[in-house]
């Protein structure tokens, strides 16, 4: 039986509330939430008819559009999850996460990026008409009639799988459920002071969890979401100006390229643009506050399905890793590693207990939990007497790299240029980057001739690497390997200013 409210619920609500309040735009296209709600129940009808249900997985790789706004809402009221799958992904990682999770269908714009083979079926479906054969989103969503669905979804009944970066060479899928999305439609509008007179601009990719949440957070609240195709800063600011978008989320460099968008358009941001919040650089954030909008810092992962503090930034006071303060129903500690809290303005690993805490990697790999339900995020950072907290990074390493505010694990691209049979060794870290915030950089030693070998390993990585994981420097130093061991300290120091 049923128990406890779920997405569908919240989207119920909204509907109730004010059936013809604008729901969604996208291009030319504006839906009200009656006929935002009807699509979605139509395309939910039709997957269903397809053999589409509770539990199953459909994978999704697309750009951003409505289309795939209603299908994520559309698998929610089935008790399905969306499966979203990072376009610059390689057809390798690609396949891992297909095999994985094993979908009952693909959903995808462009067949020809995915190159995949796997042991089983599954249904093929276009985002967009196609006139190739394959059912399309657009038509699924025209039925004329649908049945009432009477799927059992529950608060733990999962949402998302979203794959991370791997740590130990693999990806992991994170199982957002209802349970954690909802609580984030609550405790982030109470930290952006989100109300129905607000509209998200859904900047960010539907395929990264920050993009997929804020969406999620904004119309379970009966708030419009703009829908940014692919990122266009010129496109932006125009509807910035329409009245279209009065909060966005991004990372590094897109503020600052609206910024500049806005200053060529001679629009001004002032009381039309609201709330801001990213990860950006201070330059970035001082230009945005003194010019009269909010800016809010953060922290947060896929396993907290979202943020779990944030702050406003002051006109006085940017540091480049000011974090903000803890969500209004997110518990925050800072731990030692025999798991005792650390005294204020010491760095510790950053515990969390709350409702938004993803429980589980796909299919039933646990997070790391403590018996007592609090998250081990992995990360430090330190607190202050009113409970601002600053970010310092991983624990034990500066292993995390986040170009562009993407995560990627120097073990993971180490273990693609190790499989390249001229490589003996392998070293990546990230550098400062005034665009990016960070850049991968990678010291490799060789067999064997080493002119001009940089260049061979940069297409060899082209070809085996998401494009936001690439190196955009190699080097090549047969000093990396000193009595077989990976020289990290000597090396880091010489090559930390590339």
């Amino acid at each position: 039986m049923k128990s406890g409210i779920n997405l569908g619920d919240l989207l119920e609500r909204a509907v109730a509330l004010d059936p013809d309040s604008m729901a969604l735009h996208c291009g030319d296209l504006s839906e009200s939430y009656a006929e935002f709600s009807g699509r979605v129940g139509r395309l939910a009808a039709s997957f269903a008819s397809f053999g589409v249900g509770f539990g199953d997985r459909v994978c999704v790789l697309s750009p951003n559009c409505h289309r795939v706004v209603e299908l994520y809402w559309a698998l929610a009221i089935l008790g399905a999850s969306a499966v979203p799958l990072e376009p610059r992904l390689t057809p390798d990682e690609i396949t891992f996460i297909v095999d994985s999770t094993q979908p009952k269908a693909i959903v995808a714009a462009n067949w020809e990026t995915l190159q995949i083979e796997v042991g089983f079926d599954y249904l093929e479906i276009d985002t967009e008409p196609l006139d190739d054969g394959r059912p399309n989103l657009d038509g699924l969503c025209a039925w004329n009639e649908y049945p009432s669905l009477t799927a059992p979804v529950s608060p733990e009944t999962p949402v998302l799988i979203m794959y991370t970066s791997a740590i130990n060479g693999k990806p992991r899928g994170a199982v957002l459920t209802h349970r954690n999305l909802i609580t984030q439609v609550s405790q982030t509008s109470d930290a952006f002071d989100l109300t129905v007179a607000d509209t998200h601009g859904l900047l960010l990719p539907l395929s990264h969890t920050f993009g997929a949440y804020l969406m999620f957070v904004a119309m379970a609240r009966g708030i419009p979401t703009t829908v940014i195709r692919n990122f266009d800063s010129a496109e932006v600011v125009r509807q910035i100006d329409q009245g279209r978008i009065s909060f966005f989320a991004e990372f590094a460099p897109m503020g600052q390229r609206i910024l500049e968008a806005a200053s060529d358009a001679k629009v001004t941001l002032a009381g039309k643009l609201r709330v801001v919040t990213g990860l950006e650089v201070p330059d970035t954030i001082a230009r945005y506050v003194e010019g009269g909008v909010d800016f809010y810092c953060l922290y947060g992962q896929t396993e907290t399905a979202g943020l779990v503090s944030a702050g406003k930034v002051s006109a006085t006071s940017i540091a480049p890793n000011y974090s903000g303060k803890a969500l209004s129903l997110s518990h925050l500690s800072l731990r030692d590693d025999q798991g005792i809290q650390v005294p204020l303005g010491e760095p510790g690993e950053l515990w969390v207990r709350s409702d938004c805490v993803v429980n589980s990697y796909w299919p039933d790999q646990p997070t790391s939990l403590t018996e007592d339900g609090w998250l081990k995020t992995g990360d430090l950072l330190s607190s202050e007497p009113h409970g601002e907290l600053f970010f310092y990074g991983r624990i034990g390493a500066r292993d995390l790299i986040k170009p562009g505010g993407l995560n990627v694990y120097p073990s993971e691209v180490e273990q693609v240029l190790l499989r390249h049979p001229n490589v003996t060794a392998a070293l990546v870290f990230g550098t400062p980057d005034p665009t990016w915030r960070e850049k991968v950089v990678a010291i490799v030693s060789v067999r064997d001739n080493p002119e001009g070998f940089d260049a061979e390993l940069m297409s060899y990585a082209s070809q085996n690497l998401a494009s936001f994981k690439r190196p955009k420097i190699i080097v090549v130093d047969q000093e990396l390997l000193m009595d077989g061991h990976v020289n990290t300290e000597q090396i880091r120091a010489k090559y930390s200013g590339l």
